[in-house]
């Protein structure tokens, strides 16, 4: 199977509204992330990809997040013998609100956003093709 001719250059890192969308998508929802890998308009598209990989790399960051939050949770919910419960719930929102705030960074913004510590160990382990190291 080949594909066609590469695409020029200037396409290759614009994005068109559609695009957008979905790569805002792929920081709220890790699912649409995975998709995105998948498919072969993604290899045309290397920054697509990159908010592909970045977005299951935020997923794994949310996860690992997800993990310590609700230790915290259930040590003070012990602690306090049940009443943080009723405050606590907020800090699993957390994730979903900061991945918001990044898919519409994405959505809004060219180019690959920058998410703090996270972009940088990516870019240095070279899972990126948009950006290097810096």
């Amino acid at each position: 199977m080949t594909a066609g001719p590469p695409p020029a250059p200037q396409q290759q890192f614009t994005l068109n509204d559609n695009d957008r969308v979905v790569a805002a998508l792929g920081y709220v929802f890790w699912i649409v992330a995975v998709v995105m890998l998948i498919l072969d308009d993604t290899k045309r598209k290397p920054l697509l990809r990159d908010h592909a990989v970045q977005g299951i790399g935020f997923a794994v960051v949310s996860i690992v997040y997800g993990f310590f939050a609700t230790f915290i949770y259930i040590c003070a919910v012990i602690i306090s013998f049940g009443i943080l419960a009723f405050f606590l719930w907020v800090i699993f929102l957390v994730p979903v609100l900061v991945g918001a705030y990044f898919g519409y960074l994405a959505y809004t913004r060219d180019g690959l956003v920058e998410i703090p510590l996270l972009t940088d160990f990516m870019a240095e382990q070279g899972w990126f093709q948009t950006r290097q190291a810096v």
